[in-house]
């Protein structure tokens, strides 16, 4: 949008058959934002008439398919055209971009400058479990949702509980006979009654007749969720604690604490194991109206924390000797965070490998450039 008011002449190249991104390709059940929506949308494309505060995975893909109309940068963008290879021509100052559709075709194009946008959670990370190659049923990561797997009566494995799998748990429990949930590490929740209700007419209201209120109600959903919670997860290093990191950090804990205490009154057997034993913020938070606890505590949903050994024909067996049979595994289990740009290939000056120059460590001066790979500029 910038580089058109500009008027920089670009091209855009998406992987993928359509724009959207992760809002493209994650269709797994109960996808939806969990940063309020007016903060997460673009301060160029305020949108007045959302229909929750933390709107689903259709709402926010037609928010970015407008976005791309209203900006008029449809025509620059090509789609089904991943891009494998960068090499810098230092004779000419270009770089030579090499595509390939999902066909096969390859292309091949020069560029004065570059800039990456492939994000950091793009590449599905499945484990890589001994044994996984002689399980008969269906393994499918949240990421690469399979629109035609059959999950009534079944039994079902959930591997992880970070957000997708905190999204996908309470939506599918109902419909299997049996749902074993796997937590390495259980996650803080940050109480949110509203997390999936819809916006009170009130606000409705406000929106539609008070100028700026969407963008004024923007910025403090920004401030709220940067600054203003700041403080609570700052480390004071006089303060000691075996979990909190501050006497701010000890308040926020124990506030989540009483919520989770309260959820569990009935089911004591399982609090301890979903009571986290680091700081509150420490990673990332998850948003909860109740629904989680609902799920764990359901007569068909096991919650299994010891770790995975092996997988069996029809089975996960764990390190402690529990075998949990299973039809369909679900693997909430991230992405190659780590492995920066991968797996484009990036050759910069005199023929320097970027991932060899980084060695399992990216960095960049400022997060945006690398000494060696002249107008390269990445985001992320």
């Amino acid at each position: 949008h910038r580089l058109k008011q500009a008027g920089v002449d670009f091209t855009v190249f998406e992987k993928n058959q359509e724009i959207g991104g992760v809002w493209w390709e994650n269709t797994y059940p109960g996808c939806r934002l969990d940063t309020p929506n007016f903060a997460y949308s673009l301060s160029f494309a305020q949108k007045q008439d959302w229909k929750q505060h933390f709107s689903q995975q259709p709402e926010i893909l037609r928010y970015l398919l407008d976005v791309v109309d209203f900006a008029g940068i449809r025509p620059h963008i090509r789609c089904d055209a991943e891009v494998e290879a960068l090499t810098f021509d230092e004779g000419r100052a270009m770089w030579r971009v090499r595509s390939r559709s999902q066909s096969g075709t390859a292309t091949e194009e020069d560029f004065h400058f570059v800039i990456t946008a492939m994000g950091l959670l793009n590449r599905p990370s499945i484990p890589d479990f001994k044994g996984i190659d002689s399980f008969q049923g269906q393994i499918i990561h949240s990421a690469a949702w399979q629109k035609d797997v059959a999950l009534e009566g079944r039994r079902v494995a959930l591997i992880g509980t970070g957000a997708s799998a905190f999204q996908i748990g309470p939506e599918i429990y109902r419909q299997v006979e049996r749902l074993s949930v796997f937590q390495r590490n259980p996650p803080w929740m940050l109480p949110t009654p509203t997390y999936h209700d819809d916006l009170r007419p009130g606000m409705q209201w406000l929106l539609t007749h008070v100028p700026s209120y969407g963008r004024w109600f923007r910025f403090w959903q920004v401030w709220i969720g940067v600054e203003g919670r700041l403080h609570l997860v700052t480390v004071d290093p006089e303060w000691k604690d075996p979990v909190s990191c501050s006497a701010a950090n000890e308040s926020l804990r124990r506030e989540c604490m009483e919520t989770l205490e309260r959820q569990f009154a009935d089911r004591p057997d399982l609090l301890p194991k979903v009571t986290p034993s680091y700081p509150p913020g420490a990673k990332r938070m998850l948003r909860d109206n109740g629904t989680w606890p609902e799920m764990l505590k359901s007569a068909n949903v096991d919650l299994v924390t010891t770790g995975i050994s092996h997988l069996s024909h029809n089975a996960i067996h764990t390190v402690d000797g529990q075998v949990i049979e299973a039809d369909v595994i679900i693997c909430a289990t991230g992405f190659k965070a780590a492995d920066f740009l991968y797996p484009l290939k990036v050759t910069g000056a005199g023929g320097k490998d970027l991932h060899a120059h980084w060695d399992g460590g990216c960095r960049a001066y400022l997060g945006i450039m690398v000494a060696g790979f002249p107008n390269l500029f990445m985001t992320g």
